[in-house]
């Protein structure tokens, strides 16, 4: 037995310049696939907790499945295009391959030149006859007979365990999960602002994990409930200009429902604060005000998915703080009936036509788009557009009033419009349902309808039905709530407005800003232009849902 009285190991460099600190978002690609865990439900948990920071971009990449899998020979991720990846990966325990030798060697050229890695719980169980892996790992589940483990003495030195040693039982394992009282070692950047100890929820304490323990630096530690003996929680590794951290957080197996050390408050905060510490970003100095003491957990809300921009965060004063004392009644206001003598079955909209003056459009809820005189004189209109064939729509008065739904919610000139361009083009957002049932009809994940985005052109009479290009055609399964304000900006770029998505009693709220399912609460900006190089770029991933997809325009380059 050696007792090594630091808190690092032999060859730790810290390599001046190899990391900066950007203003820019920092790029982070979960990877998931194979475990003896449940995978599936923690990378919605790990992309909620990471996209709720604000200042995280996350991409999740899901691997194939067995060898024998054919999307083995393609699946291949540029690493470079992220600051940090963050893997569960772990073909331990189902007998899945190890990743394609092409891919392993990128991975670790990447993490070697500079880029993070996250090695989450049993990744550290993964990849055993893989060398470079494990020397990222610095310590992972292993035999007693293989490398060194590390374990902390009651005055906190670092006591290192030899192959075989302490012998019986030296082979890594752990016990229950517990609550547990979590000790910092040292002052870590990851840990800046926290105290010293805090009370960590359900949380697994690996007993001598063990591995090459090269440039590894222990950063908390716990005692075992067991054994009684103190072993790392947290590490960190220095791969090449990589960062590299791991831990014992985060353990969620199927069937658990709102896993407590997911919803753990230390175990979020530090996870957050790790990810940029390998980005080279510097984590906050300051600690939440949820972050559990020494004698409490803390357990913040379970989420899932992409969860928007990362909490309400004030801007100012509503009003600049002047708000009116008494309510203000408009007078002079007179309310009159337009086009008298017209009848109109749910009228939606109204707006000038592009280039001629006193001309009107208006949209009615049903699929129809006349054109017409702007003047209350008026006692023809000319039908534009009829897409009643493809609308889903009930009246408010006719059939079932309780539940009127759907429709079209909005149109938009293109803003070159009559100008000779050639984009005399009407975009006409719309809910779609296959079948075309009464809105009475049952609609679930078997019978869903669509929110659709369509281009109408204009042939110099009318916008053919025929003609219809569609962008969006996005699965929903409670009716209302589909938003659809829609308009162009001075950009040029088309702007569409989505509602949650769901209804007065379910389906709204879990959902709302869960931007990586369904379209919730957020608005598209599109390119519908599709003018590329520095403006745009091509539309990278389809959206979630049965019979989903966008087509036909680009995404800006400067969305968020």
């Amino acid at each position: 037995m050696t007792t090594a009285h630091r808190y690092f190991l032999t060859g730790l460099l810290v390599l001046a310049g190899s990391f900066h600190a950007s203003a820019e978002r920092t790029k982070v690609l979960i990877i998931e696939g194979a475990s003896n865990h449940d995978w599936q439900e923690r990378k919605d948990v790990l992309t909620a907790i990471l996209s709720r920071d604000g200042t995280l971009d996350v991409a999740v990449s899901i691997t194939p499945g067995a060898a024998s899998d054919p999307g083995w020979a393609t699946w291949s991720p540029d690493f470079s295009a992220y600051d940090v990846v963050l893997s569960g990966y772990s073909n331990g325990a189902g007998g899945e391959p190890r990743w394609p030798a092409a891919v392993e060697t990128a991975f670790a050229s990447y993490v070697n030149t500079g880029g993070g890695f996250v090695a989450f719980h049993e990744a550290a169980n993964s990849f055993i006859d893989w060398p470079a892996y494990n020397q990222m790992l610095g310590l992972r589940w292993n035999d007693a007979n293989v490398g060194t483990a590390v374990q902390i003495a009651t005055n906190e030195s670092l006591i290192l365990h030899p192959p075989g040693q302490p012998a019986p039982g030296a082979y890594t394992s752990h016990g229950p999960n517990s609550n547990v009282l979590v000790k910092r070692l040292g002052n870590h950047p990851i840990h800046a602002g926290l105290p010293s100890s805090w009370l960590a929820a359900n949380l697994e304490v690996w007993r001598y994990a063990r591995g090459p323990a090269n440039n590894l630096t222990v950063l908390s530690y716990a005692k075992d409930p067991e054994t009684q003996l103190q072993f790392p929680v947290e590490w960190t590794v220095n791969y090449g200009s990589g960062r590299v951290y791991a831990s014992s957080y985060g353990h969620i197996f199927p069937g658990d429902v709102e896993p407590a050390g997911m919803r753990c408050a230390a175990f979020q905060e530090t996870l957050v604060r790790a990810v940029k510490w390998c980005a080279g970003v510097t984590p906050p100095a300051t600690a939440p005000s949820d972050f559990p003491t020494p004698a409490a957990i803390s357990l913040r809300d379970h989420a899932e998915g992409i969860s928007g921009f990362g909490g309400p965060k004030p801007v100012a004063p509503f009003s600049n703080g002047a708000l009116p004392t008494l309510s203000i009644v408009p007078t002079g206001v007179v309310v009159q009936e337009a086009f008298p003598a017209l009848n109109w079955e749910s009228p939606i909209e109204a707006k000038p036509w592009p280039g001629q003056p006193g001309q009107l459009m208006v949209v009615e809820m049903d699929g129809r788009v006349f054109k017409l005189a702007d003047s209350d004189a008026a006692t023809t209109r000319t039908q534009v557009l009829t897409i009643t064939d493809r609308v889903w729509y009930i009246n408010w008065d006719v059939g079932a009033p309780t539940h009127k739904h759907g429709g079209i919610f909005s149109t938009a000139f293109h803003p070159q419009f009559g100008t000779g361009a050639g984009k005399d083009y009407l975009y006409v957002y719309y809910t779609h349902h296959p079948a075309n049932d009464s809105p009475d009809a049952q609609v679930d994940s078997n019978n869903p309808f669509y929110n659709r985005l369509a281009r109408f052109t204009w042939n110099g009479s009318t916008f053919t039905a025929g003609s219809e290009q569609i962008l969006l055609h996005l699965h929903d399964i409670a009716k209302g709530h589909e938003g659809g304000g829609m308009a162009f900006g001075s950009d040029g770029f088309l702007y569409l407005a989505f509602g949650d998505g769901g209804d007065e009693s379910n389906n709204a709220i879990e959902d709302t800003q869960k931007l990586n399912e369904r379209a919730r609460s957020g608005v598209f900006r599109m390119d519908v232009d599709m003018q590329g190089g520095t403006v745009s770029h091509p539309i990278r991933r389809q959206p979630a849902g049965a019979g989903s997809y966008s087509a036909n325009y680009y995404i800006p380059k400067s969305n968020p």
